[in-house]
């Protein structure tokens, strides 16, 4: 085995390279020739392409962390309470509403009002939320969940 490559498979790209130089093309001398400087060539190229691939193809998948680190703006103004907003009827059959919320903008909370939006199919709409930990609050934006509404 080279660079855990299979030996049959080199073997066989060998092969096949010999075929390539057994139809009269060339004399002995540059068959041999070219079949060692090819072969040699061949198998670094195999090692390196399966050595590629294995280590693209490893299976690492990357999760992001829980809601625990929150990147962006540490604010040490706790945000007001939410505004009742007024609705009123969806501009279309299955809209959903979206609610208002304080967001920190040149350095005081500013309302952002609510609205109606379209849903997506399989998802759920996680609101905005200020969340209050040791160093100050939080914004965490809102976002669609897949799951049920």
């Amino acid at each position: 085995m080279i660079y855990g490559v299979n030996q049959s498979l080199l073997d066989t790209l060998d092969c096949c390279i010999e075929l390539r130089f057994t139809r009269g093309q060339l004399n002995t001398r540059q068959r041999t020739h070219m079949s060692k400087f090819i072969g040699k060539s061949s198998r670094l190229f195999i090692a390196i392409v399966a050595t590629a691939t294995t280590a693209l193809l490893s299976g690492c998948i990357v999760e992001p962390p829980p809601h625990r680190h929150h990147v962006g703006t540490v604010v040490t103004v706790a945000p007001p309470p939410l505004r009742v907003e007024v609705r009123g009827e969806p501009p279309y059959p299955g809209y959903i509403w979206f609610d208002g919320y304080w967001s920190w903008q040149r350095s005081e909370h500013v309302w952002v009002p609510g609205h109606w939006a379209a849903p997506r199919p399989g998802y759920r709409w996680v609101p905005h939320h200020w969340v209050h930990e040791r160093d100050g609050w939080f914004m965490e934006e809102g976002h669609w969940e897949r799951g049920r509404r």
